[in-house]
């Protein structure tokens, strides 16, 4: 299951006006989006799989109602499929299908680094002959 922190984040607006770049960049290019909003991931998009299912939407179709179709994606769980002339060219999700269960900020942060234990580090003698 691919990481969602790996995929580019998107403002919708700015999706939605170059819908056909991306669009070609997911069928094509196998490309992978995270369209998010004031820091909270709303939709994927992501390239057709074998298994994928969902309502059948135009480009066009798309874009003169992206922010129902972006809401229905996100709050009603739904899930749907880009087609333009019988080609299956992009699915579009929600965030949860690929694990991620509460879709806040802190879920998009990569994953911090355990700290060395410096007690441990401070507690063991420094040899010094090896500066002799």
């Amino acid at each position: 299951m691919p990481d969602h922190r790996r995929f580019p984040r998107i403002l919708p607006g700015k999706f939605r006006n170059n819908f056909g770049d991306y669009l070609m960049e997911i069928s094509l290019a196998q490309k992978n989006f995270v369209l998010s909003k004031r820091g909270k991931p709303m939709a994927l998009f992501t390239p057709v799989e074998p298994r994928s299912i969902g309502k059948s939407v135009t480009p066009s179709q798309y874009r003169h109602n992206s922010s129902e179709y972006l809401a229905r994606v996100r709050w009603a769980k739904e899930r749907f499929i880009i087609v333009k002339r019988g080609r299956k060219l992009a699915w579009l999700r929600p965030v949860e299908d690929l694990g991620l269960m509460s879709g806040t900020r802190d879920d998009l942060r990569e994953p911090e680094k355990p700290y060395r234990d410096l007690d441990a580090w401070s507690s063991q003698p420094i040899s010094l002959e090896i500066w002799r």
